[in-house]
């Protein structure tokens, strides 16, 4: 009897998330039908110490602003690309990133739609994205930590 409990209380979340939570449903990129693209999307890999051992993989993350420290002279981040349909469907996409100052900022490409951004010195740059005629710009700030000892980085979408 508990677990026939338990079974429908389990089912009745899952039906009620699906109503309330519309948002969250994702279609997998693979999935997705081609079709007009109509933005792009930035997720950036939080670093791996600050979520404690996870199940699942990395995590990735897509504020407005991403704002983030490492020790040393120069910082990178992983960033990845995702591209948004006109109906709303995410899709693959192969971005062309372009950055402004190349003395300051530089894009390596990585797997698929994954690249390491690597941020030089302090500064302040822009970081273009284009694909299939769509454009995206993000706004790349970065300082000296004290005494030189890292560099702190704030990436505006």
């Amino acid at each position: 009897m508990t677990s026939n409990t338990n079974i429908s209380r389990l089912l009745a979340v899952v039906a009620l998330s699906l109503v309330l939570l519309p948002g969250l449903q994702q279609t997998s990129p693979e999935a997705a039908p081609a079709g007009e693209l109509s933005r792009i999307t930035v997720s950036f890999k939080l670093d791996q110490r600050l979520s404690g051992p996870t199940y699942g993989g990395p995590r990735w993350v897509s504020p407005p602003t991403f704002s983030f420290a490492q020790g040393g002279e120069q910082l990178t981040v992983e960033a990845k690309t995702q591209g948004v349909g006109a109906n709303g469907n995410l899709m693959d996409i192969n971005a062309e990133w372009t950055p402004a100052d190349p003395e300051m900022v530089t894009v390596t490409r990585g797997q698929k739609n994954e690249v390491t951004i690597t941020v030089k010195h302090e500064g302040e740059s822009t970081l273009k994205l284009a694909a299939q005629g769509v454009a995206k710009e993000l706004l790349i700030k970065a300082k000296s930590i004290a005494n030189g000892s890292g560099i702190q980085v704030e990436i505006s979408q």
